[in-house]
């Protein structure tokens, strides 16, 4: 086989999901630690789910991620767990799969801890062929000239270029070749930045967000609360107050 071909573990992501913070979160931390030998992090949820009681920015799972000669290892007792069997449909279109493990018990070298009980977790597997970085690189390129354009020294720079090259109407690859002229330029760079880069605010509502979710919107700050209106249903029994209508 051609050895631009041979495929290798870039890395093995072991994740558990409880769906709260609290003693079920630090036992999944626990069992991960237990099974990699590797501290766990935490992971927060992004979106509110009032029927889950679920907030932005609440821990309610946790993840390891391991790389090298350690990832085969542990990857070969995962796989014995199941013994040795995928379905089709666990595995992409790049050779990248997943799979769940009902019980930790049933991974060879690791035994029934009392303190955690019986609990699962899922794996997913990325493999990486020689070349991808390549990929990866060209894609980081992207990302970094898009980010160059969201910045505030673009404002006056669009309406200049606009008026002057292409009519009033500019694409996306447009303003990359804007940019790419000025990195040559640094002195015009430098002062588009200087001009047109957003101050800081020191007043009005972004200034002001809730100490919980981070949000910016129906804030209260009486009483030195600063929770948002939903943070503070939430919370209004923790800090005191009592309902009466």
């Amino acid at each position: 086989m051609n050895k631009m071909r041979e495929l290798r573990i870039e890395k093995i992501t072991l994740n558990i999901g409880v769906g709260s913070p609290g003693d079920k979160l630090n036992n999944a931390k626990k069992l991960l630690q237990t099974i990699t030998g590797l501290k766990p992090v935490e992971t927060s949820s992004i979106k509110r789910i009032p029927t889950w009681g679920v907030r932005p920015k609440l821990p309610i799972a946790c993840k390891v991620t391991v790389r090298g000669k350690k990832a085969e290892e542990i990857l070969q007792r995962l796989l014995m767990s199941r013994e040795n069997k995928l379905p089709a449909r666990k595995i992409d279109a790049f050779g990248n799969f997943s799979f769940g493990i009902e019980e930790y018990i049933t991974i060879p070298g690791v035994k029934y801890d009392a303190t955690i009980g019986v609990i699962g977790l899922e794996v997913a597997v990325t493999l990486t062929r020689p070349g991808y970085r390549i990929k990866n690189r060209s894609l980081q390129e992207d990302t970094d000239k898009t980010s160059d354009k969201k910045r505030g020294c673009c404002i006056i720079l669009k309406r200049e270029i606009q008026c002057q090259y292409w009519g009033g109407r500019m694409t996306t690859s447009d303003y990359r070749k804007a940019f790419v002229q000025l990195e040559a330029k640094k002195q015009k760079l430098d002062k588009y930045k200087k001009h047109n880069t957003p101050k800081k605010r020191t007043t009005g509502i972004g200034t002001r967000k809730c100490r919980i979710c981070g949000r910016y919107g129906a804030h209260i700050r009486s009483y030195g609360i600063h929770l948002c209106r939903t943070c503070f249903r939430e919370e209004a029994k923790n800090l005191g107050f009592k309902k009466f209508s």
